[in-house]
């Protein structure tokens, strides 16, 4: 084959590897805008997949409009207040309060925008919210502040700090913490006392809960009650004495 023949190929071929790389150059260009187009839409992001009833979710999102309007919802349920992205389209966070009867497994957090309209979802799973058991559960007023009572719950991440917290119907407060153990078993003793955040006991229900740091592990609340001291005996009235006639004989 003469030289001339073999180049007369390769020009030949040329035209053909031009256009083949124009394609692909094309084809990226309009892929690097779907891509973008893509990577754009509204997401949203929770802090946990997994959380019990009475627990909190915590959401962030992103690629929503600036500053527009964000409807969050539960199953469809919308929750209330509404949010509101920044600037740059961001949702820096939103709780979301589980109801204490929501049902146990998956459910869809959805956000939506005002003026995006594009859903964005995630899955979340809830499980059972743990119970405290308390020992004893009624006390005197004398008792509470001598012995108070010991709680004891189930169902913590092992080796994590358990928060618990009581309350009546004004006020509320942390009672102290504990970290549980390798069952996720957390147990706490809280005697009312001097410095305590209820520090007299008195005649009253309180209730006793327990969470972990974020709030997605939560319980529901359990009883304690306080009674009032049994009322000290009346002193015996002094004894009357009895007349009576003196008789002699002799």
């Amino acid at each position: 084959m003469s030289t001339s023949a073999v180049s007369a190929r390769a020009r030949s071929k040329r035209p053909a590897m031009f256009i083949a790389a124009g394609a692909v150059a094309v084809a990226l260009a309009f892929a690097a805008p779907l891509a973008a187009t893509a990577a754009s839409s509204p997401a949203i992001t929770l802090t946990t997949p997994t959380a019990s009833q009475s627990g909190t979710v915590h959401v962030t999102g992103e690629f929503f409009a600036p500053s527009e309007t964000l409807t969050v919802a539960v199953d469809g349920v919308d929750q209330s207040p509404t949010a509101v992205s920044d600037a740059a389209g961001l949702l820096s966070g939103y709780d979301v309060y589980l109801a204490d009867d929501i049902t146990v497994g998956a459910h869809t957090v959805t956000v939506t925008g005002a003026t995006s309209a594009t859903p964005a979802t995630a899955t979340l799973t809830v499980v059972a919210a743990p119970v405290v058991t308390l020992s004893p559960a009624t006390a005197t007023v004398t008792a509470a502040q001598t012995t108070g009572f010991t709680a004891t719950v189930h169902g913590f991440t092992p080796n994590g700090t358990v928060t618990f917290g009581m309350g009546n119907a004004a006020f509320g407060d942390v009672i102290g913490t504990a970290v549980a153990d390798a069952t996720g078993t957390a147990t706490l003793t809280y005697v009312f006392k001097p410095g305590a955040p209820f520090p007299a006991a008195a005649a009253t229900t309180y209730s006793v809960v327990a969470s972990n740091a974020d709030f997605s592990i939560k319980s529901l609340g359990t009883t304690f009650v306080v009674t009032d001291d049994p009322a000290a005996p009346a002193p015996a009235a002094p004894a009357t004495p009895v007349k009576t006639t003196a008789s002699f004989t002799g």
